[in-house]
């Protein structure tokens, strides 16, 4: 069970369903994972090139993990929805997820890495009225560089569930881990 809402709570639901997680990780850096991991290959030339690492080495550790979820979404406040369909009744979704963090390298005594994530939200057998509003399906995308110390530099794409637009979003900040 999970809970989703927007920024200031005036728009939440809640949501029950189940996951399935997909990772597969090549602790060998000569693994098949290191070499079908064409997502690090970037990263390997940044760690060979900065002396990080003597030779160009993909890891196979950070190959992307995928999730698939289907869920019950059980709207408790959304207006929005309500004044398209009349009722709140609860709907079906799915949702496909992806992830990759990889180290880039080393600067003075900090660990720089690159983080990213793609999500996708598809609600299933949604009314002709949602599908013209634009609410049965979002896109999210978002990438980092941050360091070990919390510094990061971010770029987002896309909307979730409650945003009311498709956004694009750079930003820099400090992130502090309680």
């Amino acid at each position: 069970m999970s809970f989703e809402s927007n920024q200031d709570f005036s728009k939440k639901q809640f949501v029950y369903g189940g996951d399935l997680f997909i990772g597969a990780k090549g602790w060998n850096n000569k693994s098949t994972y290191a070499t079908l991991n064409i997502f690090d290959y970037p990263f390997a030339l940044v760690r060979w090139m900065t002396g990080f690492d003597p030779k160009f080495t993909p890891y196979g550790s950070t190959f992307p993990t995928m999730q698939v979820t289907l869920d019950n979404v059980n709207p408790q406040n959304d207006p929005q929805r309500q004044a398209i369909t009349g009722n709140l009744d609860p709907f079906t979704r799915y949702k496909l997820e992806s992830s990759f963090r990889t180290f880039v390298t080393r600067v003075k005594n900090e660990n720089v890495f690159f983080n990213a994530n793609v999500r996708y939200y598809r609600e299933l057998d949604a009314s002709q009225a949602i599908k013209t509003a634009g609410l049965d399906d979002h896109f999210y995308f978002v990438m980092a560089l941050q360091t070990t110390t919390g510094f990061y530099v971010s770029y987002s794409k896309g909307k979730l569930p409650f945003d009311a637009i498709n956004d694009e979003v750079y930003a820099v900040g400090l992130q502090y881990k309680l």
